[in-house]
C-alpha cells in the first residue's frame, strides 16, 4: 500500500486529541540505554514548547513510542514529524554518527483522532 493511500483520511483537528504510536526503525532496542531515552524525554519538553501541544500521557518502550496528544493550533503532521526529525538527530549526535536511521518512516499509525466523548 503507499504513502499516499495510508494518508487518505487522516486529518488534523486543532485542539483534538490523538493517540499516537511508532517503531524505531526494524524495532532497534534503543530506548533500552538511559542516555538515549532521556534524550526522547528531552525532545517530548521541547515539541511541547515549540507547537504548543501537550503530550497528556506517554510511554517509552525500548523500540516503540505510544502518546496521547493534544494538538495545538499547529498540523499533527508537523508535530509528529518534529519530534521524530529531533530525536533522529538527538540520537545521532550521541552516537557520533552520520544519518542512522533511528524512527521507522512506517505511517500507519501516526495518529488517531480520539472523540471528546470518550475523554
Amino acid at each position: 500500500m503507499s504513502w499516499n493511500n495510508l494518508r487518505k483520511g487522516r486529518i488534523s483537528i486543532p485542539y483534538a486529541e490523538y493517540f499516537i504510536t511508532f517503531n524505531c526503525h526494524k524495532r532497534t532496542l534503543y530506548f533500552t540505554d538511559y542516555q538515549l531515552a532521556r534524550l526522547f524525554c528531552q525532545s517530548i519538553s521541547h515539541n511541547q514548547q515549540k507547537f504548543e501541544c501537550r503530550w497528556q500521557t506517554w510511554v517509552l518502550m525500548p523500540d516503540h513510542f505510544h502518546g496521547l496528544l493534544t494538538l495545538g493550533n499547529t498540523q499533527l503532521g508537523k508535530v509528529v514529524g518534529e519530534l521524530k526529525g529531533r530525536t533522529a538527530y538527538l540520537l545521532n549526535t550521541e552516537f557520533g554518527k552520520a544519518r542512522i536511521t533511528i524512527i521507522s518512516s512506517d505511517p500507519q499509525k501516526i495518529g488517531i483522532p480520539l472523540p471528546s466523548i470518550l475523554l
